[in-house]
């Protein structure tokens, strides 16, 4: 009866063993997938990255061009994943990145379509009775870069691809050209400000403001009056609601940004012969507003301040445009120009009034040699949490 019993224990442990074992066998593997450590049964794996694929698919691709986004479904395209290399890298405990298979005839086929729909055929630049209109460069989808960043895309997980691989086409008659047919043969100042952080409805604003003076032929002796040309930047012309500056602070209201194209066409006009009529600082210098050190900027506000300027011995053509980041304002003209601009900025005060705001006051000399010398002192109210950073920019006040 004992041997029985003994026999019994023997082949149960025996069992256990071999069960146990094969659960040893059959183990577990453990990887990074995106910034986790995952651990699953070697039986599970394929389930595992099944699932994940299943729930990859289902979120669409979103393509951003020209900050406009597109949601294109994953399932259109004939992608999917190469669940055996990837096995094979959770495995070895590697990064599991997707191995990313497509249907090489749908996606190229959709590249085509894409390039069709973002295709910008250029556009020479000509006259309009007495306007100048700009040339304009074309542009082709790269289908070679795109389907490169798509591949980079998929192998970092995003699902988000911004699309930026043009190819340029320039036009038959470029700007200098055109411009030369009336006797504008040369290019006086250019001068560009950043829009680096700028908010969508300020860029929109500025490109419209831009848009208004760009072309403007201004015969010799002529007045250019900003706000004459750009009119009052209010909502029923078409301005977005924004932040402007009153009395110093920025309060809602339409038309932000206006100035920073009055204040980056000042400067440009600052390197030439132009006679400066009227000018004015903002009331206030901010975060907002440092496009330009305070001194050098341009406020205009429909019926009372404008930046007004006249060129006394020649033609010449404004054209302002966004390049990218920058805001750029070039003046064209007939001569070449012979002004050389020395600028000198001191900080004459600056102290704090109140609990959070302080004064600025800032002294511009503005040195031309051929042409009018400018000088101006300037106050601003600032935020006191800015006036370190503002006092650092006058290194030797």
């Amino acid at each position: 009866m004992r041997g029985k019993i003994l026999f019994c224990i023997i082949c149960a442990s025996l069992v256990l063993g071999i069960y146990l074992f094969s659960l040893m066998g059959m183990g577990s593997v453990t990887f990074q997938l995106k910034e986790n450590t995952v651990t699953v049964a070697r039986r599970d794996l394929a389930a595992f990255l099944q699932a994940l694929e299943e729930r990859w698919k289902s979120t669409p691709l979103t393509i951003v061009i020209d900050g406009k986004a597109l949601e294109v479904p994953k399932e259109a395209l004939g992608v999917h994943w190469n669940i055996t290399a990837m096995k094979r890298m959770a495995k070895r405990g590697e990064q599991v990145t997707p191995c990313v298979r497509w249907d090489e005839k749908n996606v190229l086929a959709f590249l085509q379509d894409l390039r069709e729909k973002t295709l910008l055929f250029p556009q020479s630049a000509f006259w309009k009775e007495d306007r100048f209109i700009p040339a304009q460069m074309g542009r082709e989808l790269n289908i070679e870069q795109t389907l490169k960043a798509l591949e980079d895309a998929f192998a970092t997980w995003s699902d988000t691809i911004t699309v930026d691989a043009f190819d340029p086409i320039p036009p038959e008659r470029g700007n200098e050209e055109v411009l030369k047919e009336r006797g504008i043969a040369h290019l006086l100042a250019s001068f560009a400000t950043s829009l680096e952080g700028r908010d969508e409805d300020v860029v929109f604003n500025i490109n419209k403001a831009a848009s208004s003076i760009s072309g403007t032929f201004l015969p010799r002796g002529a007045i250019f009056s900003f706000n004459a040309v750009v009119g009052k930047a209010e909502k029923e012309d078409g301005y977005r609601r924004t932040q402007i500056l009153s009395n110093g602070r920025l309060v809602p209201g339409y038309g932000g940004g206006v100035c920073q194209v009055a204040t980056t066409l000042y400067n440009a006009l600052l390197r030439t012969e132009a006679e400066i009529l009227e000018r004015h600082p903002h009331s206030g210098y901010s975060p907002t507003t440092n496009y330009v050190p305070p001194g050098l900027d341009a406020a205009v506000s429909y019926g009372s301040k404008d930046l007004r300027f006249r060129f006394a011995s020649q033609n010449v053509v404004i054209l302002a445009y966004i390049k990218g980041n920058l805001l750029v304002c070039e003046i064209w003209g007939e001569k070449e120009n012979v002004v050389t601009t020395k600028i000198r900025q001191k900080l004459r005060k600056i102290a704090q009034l109140g609990e959070n705001e302080g004064i600025l006051t800032v002294e511009t000399s503005i040195a031309r040699r051929g042409a009018q010398s400018l000088s101006f002192t300037d106050t601003y109210l600032i935020p006191w949490d800015f006036a370190q950073e503002v006092t650092q920019s006058f290194p030797d006040s």
